[in-house]
């Protein structure tokens, strides 16, 4: 073995290994390097584009609730015109529902007023 190291074809090889691995490292080296830049970037654009879907997010969700609150407010005055509009019958005259103690309270101011 000693002869195989002190040969000239082995001197050659072992400094082209040599040669081969220090290129390929540094090669691979700087393809790590942008790969890591580039999975920086990614990381700042996923985070950009999900501060921007919470901003259309929260647009989004106001939008809707003043459009909710709106439908409501309509629907709230809408109702009792409706209801008022189904009670008034053209052929019925227009009357208001009373509290059920009403004509009794009449009747006893009345026969207090006339004494009795």
């Amino acid at each position: 073995m000693a002869g195989l190291l002190q040969g000239g074809w082995a001197r050659k090889s072992q400094k082209r290994g040599v040669r081969t691995v220090f290129f390929n490292r540094k090669w691979t080296d700087e393809r790590l390097d942008q790969l890591l830049r580039d999975v920086e970037q990614t990381k700042r654009d996923f985070q950009q584009l999900l501060q921007e879907w919470d901003a259309t997010s929260s647009r989004v969700t106001k939008v809707l609730r003043r459009i909710r609150s709106a439908e409501a407010a309509q629907e709230k005055q809408e109702e009792p015109a409706a209801e008022v509009a189904a009670r008034l019958d053209a052929g019925k005259p227009a009357t208001l529902p009373t509290s059920p103690g009403r004509m009794e309270r009449i009747k006893a101011q009345l026969t207090a007023r006339n004494g009795g």
